[in-house]
């Protein structure tokens, strides 16, 4: 019987140990979570960085994180969900850019051991996601030339830093949203 106790209990602990770390946010916002207009500021702008358009909102961290100067979420338009947390640093010395991202990367794995991650074969971009529910957190340089062309470090004159937390499901429930809205009488 001692022996089945021992068993039972270091099974239930080897779940925990490979149990998925859920992404439930950042910065202290939550995926998911109702946009509050006390805290997240409209800013006058739709998502251009995909063919959504949802609405972006501005908000201040409690406390600023690294390199990030500006931060934001994206909600569905009718419910205010937020289904993208990011935030944007920009670096004047574009070689700073790539080591801070591995800094990054390292503190989000220990975070989330048991995730699966991937890094672009230009080490710009490190993913790690989660299967269920299906979020991901995106790490990711840009750089460009002086004529403010995309680039590769090494002809950059500047870098910026990008941080994405992303719920995959909610982002597809923005154009259904923004269908519902839409008066249907004129067509």
């Amino acid at each position: 019987m001692k022996y089945i106790y021992t068993f039972f209990c270091l099974f239930l602990l080897s779940g925990v140990a490979y149990a998925e770390e859920p992404i439930t946010g950042a910065f202290g916002q939550k995926l998911g979570a109702t946009i509050d207009e006390n805290i997240h500021k409209f800013n006058f702008g739709y998502s251009m960085e995909d063919a959504r358009q949802a609405p972006v909102y501005n908000f201040f961290p409690e406390k600023n994180i690294g390199p990030f100067e500006d931060y934001r979420v994206q909600a569905t338009p009718a419910t205010k969900r937020i289904y993208k947390i990011g935030a944007v640093g920009r670096f004047t010395h574009p070689a700073q850019c790539l080591p801070e991202r591995i800094v990054l990367q390292m503190v989000l794995e220990t975070k989330y051991p048991s995730l699966k991650s991937w890094t672009s074969k230009d080490s710009y971009t490190w993913e790690v996601y989660t299967k269920t529910p299906h979020r991901f957190i995106s790490v990711e340089c840009k750089y460009k030339d002086e004529a403010g062309n995309k680039g590769h470090q090494l002809n950059a004159s500047e870098a910026t830093i990008s941080i994405r937390y992303v719920d995959s499901a909610l982002a597809d429930v923005v154009l259904k949203e923004r269908a519902s809205m839409l008066d249907d009488s004129n067509f």
